[in-house]
């Protein structure tokens, strides 16, 4: 690991851009939607900045720790889906992933032990161990299982919404609670969006490792209830973010946020409209690579409307 070459495969193998996404998304939900509310209504942040970026980079270790393990058990299966895009073994020795599996992991328990202790709670930090045994048991486990890994994988995109609300005590607390309510269900709202999308990329992954996972004997949603099924679950998971989003719509227009119910419809709903009829006629694994990437790139869009938003809150 001391060259700049190993380095490199090092942050592939940790997925950096999804990493950056984590950062990105806990950046804005926190300085776009949770600041201005807690302005208006003359409350104070319960951690720092400088406390809050640990909680991120608590975050981004688990996640990364995540990747990293998920290579690992998935080696074989790699090597028959996307062999030029296998690093465990090829570029970075086992011993070394499953070395900084372990660091990564235990940097992000300390940091959520420190920040327990900091707001004086003792279970906060429960969250972030939780979340490294769900990776670990998905990794071992439960990817291998029709639809318990996707909801697992989807719970976990959801929570590093949630985790937000965790560490910040005012949102639970009797005094505060039901001043920021609205915000409170806001954050949840878009969890539950970016579950929904997770889901469907996650089912849609499946049927685009078919091949790989019927040779290590997976039982993925595929596998299991064949390749239309999973085509019709997914899509039935996109019609319900469709109508939530119309209910997403109808409210912005509601409070008369015109160019946030534009921005909606533009960017997120005609789009995820495209992508349900593209899936309908998939029959390729190219055509699930395009899918999953457009799913990722309405996630992104998603995630840049909190910023929109920040134009009616501040």
């Amino acid at each position: 690991m001391r060259s700049i070459k190993s380095w490199k495969y090092f942050f592939k193998l940790i997925r950096y851009p999804n990493l950056l996404y984590i950062l990105f998304t806990q950046y804005l939900l926190r300085y776009a939607l949770m600041s201005p509310v807690f302005q208006h209504e003359g409350l104070h942040f319960s951690l720092p900045d400088l406390h809050f970026a640990l909680l991120v980079f608590s975050t981004l270790c688990i996640a990364a720790a995540g990747y990293i393990i998920n290579d690992y058990f998935d080696l074989n299966i790699d090597q028959i889906n996307k062999p030029e895009k296998v690093i465990i073994d090829k570029h970075i020795h086992r011993r070394w992933a499953i070395a900084w599996h372990s660091i990564l992991n235990l940097t992000g328990i300390i940091i959520a032990l420190y920040l327990s202790w900091y707001l004086h709670s003792w279970w906060m930090w429960l969250c972030q161990a939780i979340c490294t045994l769900l990776l670990w048991f998905y990794s071992t486990h439960f990817k291998r299982l029709p639809l318990i890994g996707n909801v697992i994988i989807s719970g976990l995109t959801s929570f590093t919404l949630i985790v937000l609300i965790i560490y910040e005590p005012q949102f639970y607390n009797s005094t505060h609670a039901q001043m920021i309510w609205p915000l409170n269900r806001l954050i949840w709202l878009y969890a539950v969006c970016a579950f929904l999308l997770s889901m469907v990329r996650e089912i849609v992954k499946d049927l685009e490792d078919l091949f790989g996972d019927s040779k290590e004997g997976c039982h993925t949603a595929p596998i299991v209830w064949g390749i239309q099924a999973s085509k019709w679950m997914a899509t039935g998971i996109l019609i319900a973010f469709e109508l939530l989003m119309i209910y997403c719509i109808s409210q912005a227009f509601h409070f008369e946020w015109i160019l946030a119910g534009l921005y909606l419809i533009v960017f997120v709903w005609f789009p995820v409209l495209l992508i349900m009829f593209y899936l309908i006629r998939a029959i390729a694994v190219r055509n699930y690579h395009v899918v999953s990437q457009l799913i990722k790139g309405v996630m992104l869009t998603g995630i840049i409307s909190m910023g929109v938003l920040y134009l009616y809150l501040m």
